[in-house]
């Protein structure tokens, strides 16, 4: 009967997220688990069940490495495993330890955060974000406004909180306090929800509209295909940046990471064409190539101005690409490097954030906090093509968004490419299919297809309370966490 409630408890994780998305079943996805680790007898037994129950977990959320390297999927399927593995280790010790309910019903949803913090550190380039309960919630922009407070966490803080509480609920002992808990819970979701009133009501003022079309040119992924096609692969976004340039006049022309795969800094030759170019079209050109340094390379953005002057190079900054673990992805020999800073343009100041970096909030609230009025997100989830890692990847930009309260604008080699408000809502714009030449009206473009996104945004300067503190309530789940632990495996609380 265990086995059975945790299985349960893996399939409604798995059916949470992308393609199937019933991000509803959040609420209740753990108290099966919790229903099962109650009837366990050891902590034992317990991590060994949170073992298999992470292992059916990730082979469903991961199922996309496969397309990569199954050795890949293999060893981060092993280490995230781990993480709910540990999670039902320490609740079912803490459960058999300590006769204090509230602190029996609170354990879990403050370790879990604890839980997620570390794994968000751990150098393999995926982090806490798929630990993260709170990105069920993607469809229910109004629940998600509080993020620009408290981070994520707080919304997966709830979620475990409310699956805890239900689980008491059901179970005969403990009822009355846990009655009491899921009423505090449900409490914050209606506080929550009045925050939502108060601050969609503050609507986004029309400064100065800045207009920008991103190029999705969907290019075969092979780098050594690639390496071997510069010329065409410059060519083509050459006459699709023509092509945006008549139909929308805009500021900025988005190229989406790694657009030109050769060495831009150090060619004359491509150098020189960009520059022409952005000088021709009188708009930005912001592109993604990557550059060697002192026997390093840099997964870089380069950015063109409508004078045909380089303003700045971006290069990826956090800690994923130090050469520490295997992945992610086969980019262990780029270098971490450059710097968190905007670069300034006669629209204002732009931050740069380049591919599975916006799953790590703190790069775009540094960014944020060195004064970029919004952001624009290059990316390239060629490798996946036709699994649902794109769709987890670009849902990213609206949590981005709404923490920092920006506009984000996300351009993609394969797809998806789209713009967000900074309350997380997509922002309509007009898509432009060269290979069909018609113009219709949507809110991203298709996977796998040659397509053009017009859309306009306008620059925002306040700092949400997030930007401003960052994930202290996660700092604080930490310091609970440890307290907890501490009395009940000292004093026996």
């Amino acid at each position: 009967m265990n086995i059975a409630l945790s299985i349960l408890s893996a399939i409604l994780l798995i059916l949470i997220v992308l393609p199937i998305k019933l991000g509803i079943l959040a609420w209740i996805v753990l108290v099966p688990l919790f229903i099962s680790l109650d009837r366990t007898k050891k902590a034992k037994t317990a991590f060994f069940m949170g073992l298999c129950v992470g292992i059916i977990t990730y082979s469903g959320w991961f199922y996309w490495l496969l397309t990569y390297k199954i050795w890949v999927f293999l060893v981060v399927v092993t280490i995230f495993s781990l993480f709910i593995a540990m999670f039902c280790y320490f609740t079912k010790l803490i459960w058999s330890r300590s006769p204090n309910p509230y602190l029996v019903i609170l354990f879990p949803p403050f370790f879990w955060i604890t839980l997620q913090y570390l794994y968000d550190i751990i150098p393999t380039g995926l982090g806490g974000f798929w630990a993260n309960l709170g990105y069920s919630q993607i469809d229910n922009l109004d629940f998600l406004q509080v993020i620009d407070i408290t981070g994520i966490s707080f919304i997966t803080f709830l979620i475990v909180g409310i699956n805890a509480s239900i689980c008491f609920t059901i179970l005969p002992y403990f009822r009355p306090t846990a009655i009491k808990s899921g009423i505090v819970f449900l409490g914050l979701i209606g506080l929550i929800y009045g925050y939502n009133l108060s601050t969609t009501k503050s609507a986004v003022s029309i400064e100065r509209e800045i207009n920008t079309a991103c190029i999705q040119a969907n290019f075969y992924q092979s780098w050594s295909w690639r390496k071997t096609h510069v010329d065409e692969i410059l060519a083509a976004y050459t006459k699709l940046t023509w092509q945006a340039k008549k139909r929308f006049n805009p500021d900025f022309i988005l190229w989406a990471e790694y657009a030109i795969p050769t060495d831009l800094l150090h060619n004359p030759i491509y150098y020189e064409k960009l520059s022409k170019l952005a000088k021709e079209v009188n708009s930005y050109i912001v592109l993604g190539s990557f550059t060697a340094e002192k026997g390093r390379v840099y997964n870089i953005v380069l950015v063109f101005s409508d004078k045909g002057e380089l303003v700045s190079k971006v290069g990826e900054h956090s800690i994923i690409h130090r050469k520490i673990l295997p992945v992610p992805f086969g980019e262990t020999q780029i270098s971490s490097g450059y710097n968190y800073l905007p670069f300034d343009t006669k629209f204002g100041k732009v931050g740069i954030i380049i591919c599975y970096e916006d799953t790590f909030p703190q790069i775009a609230t540094r960014m944020c906090k060195a004064d970029a009025e919004y952001l624009f997100f290059l990316s390239n989830d060629g490798c996946f093509r036709n699994t649902n890692e794109p769709g987890l990847h670009a849902m990213m930009s609206t949590f981005r968004a709404i923490e920092n309260k920006r506009f984000v604008v996300r351009v993609a080699n394969t797809g998806i490419t789209k713009t967000i408000d900074p309350f997380g809502k997509p922002v309509k714009g007009t898509i432009y299919e060269p290979d069909r030449d018609i113009t219709f009206k949507d809110i991203e473009t298709t996977k796998n297809t040659r397509q053009i996104f017009l859309t306009s945004i306008m620059p925002r300067s306040n700092l949400t309370i997030y930007t401003k503190v960052g994930d202290i309530f996660t700092l604080f789940s930490l310091i609970v966490t440890i307290g907890m632990l501490f009395l009940v495996i000292n004093f026996r609380f």
